[in-house]
């Protein structure tokens, strides 16, 4: 009898042994799952603000795509993208630029004397630098305050090549 009793104990013990294995690995591989999507989502949060930046920048040129409508400048000395546009008589110039910690956003008549911080406040923003590449095309890089970096393409669709 000694021998079968130690027969049923080791027939109990493998699936008990198994079931905890499975069971410690299971553990084991959610926690790791859990532990990546955290970091994923912190990165993703971290470069939200740069992201929607160029996301709202390309849509304002695509707004005001038209010819001669769109360059890179500057604005009281911020490096700023620079859209302008005629409407009836007079010709409108939005400056989208940095000031303050700050993307700002200002639409005033064209030679209208205007302040850096009269601009209306649209994202927290470290830098935003648009770059001229060519007629047709410019490079911009915005970096958010905690020193994230995104940069874009912009082509301007309305320049006749």
């Amino acid at each position: 009898m000694h021998i079968s009793s130690r027969r049923h104990m080791m027939d109990l013990m493998f699936p008990l042994g198994l079931l905890l294995a499975f069971a410690a690995s299971a553990v084991m591989v959610i926690l790791m799952a859990a532990n990546l999507y955290t970091r994923t989502a912190q990165d993703s949060s971290r470069a939200y603000t740069a992201r929607t930046v160029l996301a709202y920048v390309t849509e304002k040129v695509h707004q005001n795509d038209v010819e001669g409508g769109v360059c890179a400048g500057s604005f009281a000395g911020c490096p700023a993208l620079i859209l302008e546009r005629t409407q009836e008589t007079a010709t409108y110039c939005t400056y989208l630029y940095v000031c303050d910690g700050s993307l700002r956003e200002l639409m005033v008549q064209k030679g209208t004397d205007a302040k850096p911080e009269d601009g209306r406040k649209i994202l927290p923003l470290k830098e935003f630098l648009p770059r001229q590449e060519s007629d047709n095309l410019i490079y911009l890089t915005c970096t958010d305050e905690e020193g994230k970096t995104a940069e874009s393409f912009l082509t301007i669709s309305s320049v006749e090549e």
